[in-house]
C-alpha cells in the first residue's frame, strides 16, 4: 500500500511538473491577444524584448519584497490588500453600465422570472432548455435579485466572494505550509492576479463557484489535516467542505475536478494513514455532487411538467476539436447549431456529436502535423491570453455596453491601460508559474510536502487536460492560474531561503 501510495504522489508531481514547465515554456514565448471589438478575435504573438526586461525586474522585486514581509503580519496585508480591492471594486462597479450580454445576459433574466414564477427560460429553444447544467446559476441570481434586482447588486456580491476567495486561498496556505512567509506570498500572489478582480462584472456562476471550490478544499483540509480537532469540529468541517463541494457543481459543471481531485487525496491519505474518516468524506463528496444536480434539476422539472435533457456533454468535445473563427477548438456554435438541426433532440444531437468526433480523430490520425499545430495554437490561446478575457467579458461598447468614465472606457476600448494592464498579467501569469515551478520542484525532495498542495496541482493537472479536449476560452483557466497562488507563494519563499543562505555562507 506504501509503494502505491508513493507512486501516486511521484505520478502527480511529475506530472504536474511536466504541464507547468510546457506552459512556462509558451507563456515566455507567446502571448495571445485578444481586441476588445465586437468579434473579439485572437491573435498570437512572439513575446517582445521589452516583456524579458520587465518580467527580470518583477522577479527581482519578489524576491526583494521578502525582508518587507518578514516584518509585516500576513493578517494585515490582507486586510490592507482588501482594502485596495474594496476600492477598485466600488470605483469599478459605481462607473460602469449596469448592461451585461450573451448567456450571462440570459440566466440572469431567468433568475428574476424565477421569483415571479415564470419559467420562460425553459421552453423549447431558450437557455435553460438548451443549457439545463446552468439552473444552479439561475438558481443563485434568483437568490440574489429577490435583495435587489440590480446587475450592480450582483457585481458586488462578486467582489465579495473574489475577496473571500483570497481568503480561503490564504488560510489554507497558512494551514499547510505553517510559514509567515510562504502565507505572506500567497496573499501578494493571489490579489495580484488582475484577471480574477476584473471579474467581478461577469456574473455567470464562475466567481462563487470558484470560491466554494477553495472553501471546500480548506475545509476538507482542516477536517482531515488537524491531529487534534474535537469530532464535533471535524464533523463542521466535513459537512461544510460537502455543501461547498455539491454548491461548487450546482455553479458550474467542469468544478467537478475539484471535487475529483479531493477525492483522490482522501484515497492517498486513507493509503498512507488508513483512517475510514478519509473514505467517508470522500464517498460523501461523490454523493453530493451526483444528487445535487439531479435533485435541483427535478424540482424544475416537477414544476414545468417535462423532463429536460438539453444539449449533450459530447458536441463540446466535438466542438473543442474543432477550427473557429477566434482559435483552434474555440467556440463556433456547433453544439447549439447541431441541437437545432436535430429538431432539439438530445440522443440524436449525442449520435451527430459521436459521428463529429470520430471524423476529427481520424483526420488528426491521417494529418499528425496539422493536429500538433492544432492543439498547440489551442493551448497557447486558451493558457496565454493573461487576462483570460477578463476585461473582454467586461463591458464592450461595440456592444451597446457604453462606459462614460474615462479612465474606465479607456480600459474596456483597448486603450493604453489596456495595454499597461494586459502586460502586468502577462508577467504575473509568468511569475506564477516560474515560482510554481520552483515549488514542485523542491516538492520531489520535500517528503513533508502538504497532501492537500498536492490537490491543487491535481486541481490544475486535471483542467490543463480537461480543456485539451473540451471547447475552450481563456475565460476558462483563470481558476486553475488563481488556484496556484500558494503554491507559487511557497516557491517564492524557497527560492528567498536558498539566496539568504547562500549570502550568509558568503559573508562567514
Amino acid at each position: 500500500m506504501k509503494k502505491l501510495c508513493d507512486f501516486c504522489i511521484y505520478s502527480i508531481k511529475t506530472i504536474a511538473l511536466a504541464i507547468s514547465c510546457l506552459l512556462l515554456v509558451l507563456v515566455l514565448t507567446n502571448r495571445a491577444f485578444q481586441t476588445q471589438g465586437k468579434d473579439g478575435v485572437i491573435q498570437i504573438f512572439r513575446q517582445p524584448i521589452w516583456y524579458y526586461i520587465l518580467l527580470l525586474v518583477s522577479i527581482v522585486c519578489i524576491l526583494a519584497v521578502r525582508k518587507l514581509l518578514d516584518k509585516v503580519s500576513p493578517n494585515v496585508l490582507f486586510v490592507v490588500f482588501t482594502a485596495i480591492y474594496l476600492l477598485m471594486g466600488l470605483y469599478l462597479i459605481l462607473n460602469v453600465t449596469p448592461d451585461i450580454r450573451s448567456d450571462q445576459r440570459d440566466v440572469f433574466d431567468a433568475a428574476l422570472q424565477f421569483n415571479q414564477g415564470n419559467w420562460e427560460q425553459f421552453r423549447t429553444g431558450r437557455e435553460l432548455f438548451r443549457n439545463p447544467h446552468n439552473i444552479g446559476i439561475a438558481t443563485f441570481y434568483s437568490l440574489v435579485t429577490s435583495i435587489n434586482q440590480s446587475t450592480k447588486f450582483a457585481f458586488a456580491i462578486n467582489l465579495i466572494f473574489i475577496i473571500l476567495t483570497n481568503l480561503f486561498l490564504y488560510r489554507t496556505a497558512v494551514l499547510c505550509f505553517k510559514n509567515r512567509a510562504a502565507a505572506a506570498y500567497t496573499v501578494l500572489f493571489s490579489f495580484a492576479f488582475l484577471p480574477q478582480f476584473f471579474y467581478t462584472l461577469f456574473i455567470y456562476g464562475n466567481v462563487p463557484g470558484f470560491c466554494f471550490v477553495t472553501a471546500m478544499i480548506f475545509f476538507a483540509a482542516k477536517m482531515l489535516k488537524e491531529e487534534h480537532t474535537a469530532v464535533i469540529n471535524k464533523t463542521v468541517y466535513g459537512i461544510l467542505a460537502v455543501v461547498c463541494g455539491a454548491t461548487a457543481v450546482l455553479m458550474r459543471n467542469n468544478y467537478i475536478i475539484a471535487v475529483i481531485a479531493v477525492v483522490i487525496i482522501c484515497a492517498i491519505k486513507f493509503m498512507k494513514d488508513k483512517k475510514t474518516v478519509n473514505i467517508i468524506l470522500a464517498a460523501l463528496l461523490m454523493l453530493s455532487v451526483i444528487i445535487a444536480p439531479d435533485m435541483l434539476k427535478g424540482h424544475y422539472e416537477r414544476k414545468i411538467g417535462y423532463e429536460l435533457d438539453g444539449i449533450p456533454m459530447n458536441l463540446y468535445i466535438a466542438m473543442g476539436l474543432q477550427e473557429a473563427e477566434k482559435g483552434p477548438g474555440w467556440y463556433n456554435g456547433f453544439n447549439h447549431h447541431t441541437f437545432e438541426e436535430n429538431g432539439f433532440d438530445t440522443e440524436k444531437s449525442a449520435e451527430a456529436g459521436r459521428e463529429a468526433i470520430k471524423e476529427r480523430i481520424s483526420y488528426f490520425a491521417d494529418n499528425p502535423q496539422y493536429a500538433f499545430a492544432f492543439f498547440r495554437d489551442k493551448v497557447i490561446t486558451t493558457w496565454c491570453e493573461p487576462t483570460c478575457q477578463s476585461i473582454y467579458s467586461g463591458p464592450v461598447e461595440s456592444k451597446g455596453q457604453i462606459v462614460e468614465n474615462p479612465v474606465l472606457k479607456n480600459l474596456y476600448g483597448g486603450g493604453k491601460l489596456y495595454e499597461i494592464v494586459y502586460l502586468f498579467c502577462n508577467i504575473i501569469i509568468t511569475d506564477i508559474l516560474l515560482f510554481s515551478i520552483i515549488c514542485q520542484i523542491s516538492a520531489f525532495k520535500d517528503k513533508k510536502f502538504s497532501l492537500w498542495m498536492l490537490c491543487i496541482l491535481l486541481f490544475f493537472v486535471g483542467g490543463f487536460l480537461f480543456h485539451i479536449m473540451w471547447e475552450t476560452k481563456s475565460r476558462y483557466i483563470c481558476i486553475y492560474y488563481a488556484a496556484l497562488a500558494p503554491i507559487a507563494a511557497n516557491g517564492a519563499k524557497v527560492m528567498t531561503d536558498k539566496l539568504k543562505k547562500v549570502l550568509s555562507d558568503r559573508t562567514v
